[in-house]
C-alpha cells in the first residue's frame, strides 16, 4: 500500500550477502498504518524480537512486536506487548534480552485521562520470560510518575542489559514549552536488578539550560555485559549571534549498573570547534576488555 511498513533482511555470512527484504509486520499487504521506529534484539540462539510504533493517526499510536525463531528469515503475527491482550498505546519502543532470557520492552505512553500520572507521557515497561507467549505489565517505569509535573513528558527511552536480571534505561524528559518534539530538558536513567520487575528513582545524567533554549535528546545506552554501562546523547547549545549554535555528543559511564554515573564528557574533542554539528548518536560494544 501507500503506508510505511517494517522490513527485515538477514545474512548468514557476516554481512557479505543479504536476503531480500521480508515484512516484519504481518499485515503489511493490507494495513493502512504507518509503521516506523523499529528496534531489534536477539538471545543469540536464533530468536529475534522487533518492536515498533504503528500509527493510524497522531492520536492512535500503538506499540507492536513480532518474533522470529529462525534468525529473522520469517516473522510471526504482530502483537502488542502486555498482559491484557489488547493494543498498547505508545510510541518509540525499545527491546532487550538478558542472559536469563528475560525480554523487556519499554516505550513512552501518554496518560491523558489518568490523573494519577499527571496526564503526561511516562515510560512504561512490559516483560516476558517465555519469548512473548505471556507478558507481565505494562507498568510505569519512572518511579516519579505520580510526583512529576503534568507538563513533564518522558519519551525516547532506550534500554540495555548486563548479565542476569540487570537492566538500565535512559530517556529524555521534555518540559512544557520545549523547543521541539524530540528535544528534552533532561536526560534521565533508571535501573532494575530483578529482571525488570522494579525500577529505581530516576537519576539525572544531563540538564539543559532551558533559559538559553539549550536542549538534550536522542539518548542511547550499551553495556559491557557486566557492570559497566555507557550512555550517549546529543546536547544542543545555543549562542548569541553571530556565534553559531552547536550540537555536541556527550557520554556518561556507570561502573555500578547505573547506580552512579560520571559527569558528561565530549565523545571527541574536535566537535567543540566553532560551527561543528553532531547528533543522533549510537553506541555499541564487543563486550571485551
Amino acid at each position: 500500500g501507500t503506508d510505511s511498513d517494517i522490513l527485515a533482511v538477514h545474512s548468514t555470512n557476516n554481512g557479505e550477502t543479504w536476503t531480500l527484504p521480508v515484512p516484519v509486520n504481518s499485515n503489511a499487504k493490507v494495513d493502512s498504518e504507518f509503521d516506523d521506529a523499529p528496534r531489534i534484539a536477539t538471545d543469540r540462539l536464533g530468536r529475534w524480537m522487533t518492536v515498533w510504533t504503528g500509527e493510524n493517526d497522531p492520536n492512535d499510536e500503538v506499540t507492536y512486536y513480532a518474533r522470529s525463531k529462525d534468525n529473522g528469515a520469517h516473522w510471526n503475527r504482530r502483537r502488542s506487548p502486555g498482559s491484557n491482550g489488547g493494543d498498547e498505546l505508545g510510541l518509540f519502543p525499545d527491546v532487550v534480552v538478558d542472559e536469563r532470557k528475560n525480554w523487556v520492552v519499554v516505550w513512552s505512553r501518554e496518560f491523558a485521562n489518568e490523573s494519577q500520572f499527571g496526564g503526561d507521557f511516562e515510560i512504561v515497561v512490559a516483560r516476558t520470560s517465555n519469548f512473548g507467549t505471556t507478558w507481565s505489565g505494562p507498568l510505569v517505569l519512572n518511579a516519579d510518575a505520580q510526583a512529576d509535573s503534568s507538563n513533564d513528558d518522558d519519551f525516547l527511552v532506550r534500554i540495555a542489559s548486563a548479565g542476569k536480571n540487570r537492566f538500565v534505561a535512559v530517556w529524555g524528559r521534555r518540559f512544557s514549552g520545549g523547543i521541539g518534539a524530540f528535544t528534552s530538558a533532561q536526560i534521565l536513567s533508571s535501573r532494575s536488578t530483578d529482571g525488570g520487575l522494579s525500577w529505581t528513582d530516576p537519576v539525572k545524567l544531563d540538564v539543559a539550560d532551558t533559559d538559553a533554549q539549550d536542549a538534550v535528546g536522542f539518548p542511547e545506552v550499551a553495556s559491557d555485559g557486566s557492570k559497566t554501562f555507557s550512555a550517549v546523547w546529543q546536547h544542543l547549545r545555543r549562542f548569541p549571534n553571530p556565534t553559531p549554535d552547536r550540537v555536541d555528543v556527550l557520554i556518561a559511564v556507570s561502573t555500578d549498573i547505573g547506580a552512579t554515573w560520571t559527569d558528561p564528557s565530549l565523545v571527541s574533542a574536535n566537535i567543540i570547534r566553532e560551527g561543528a554539528e553532531n547528533g543522533l548518536p549510537d553506541i555499541a560494544t564487543d563486550r571485551s576488555n
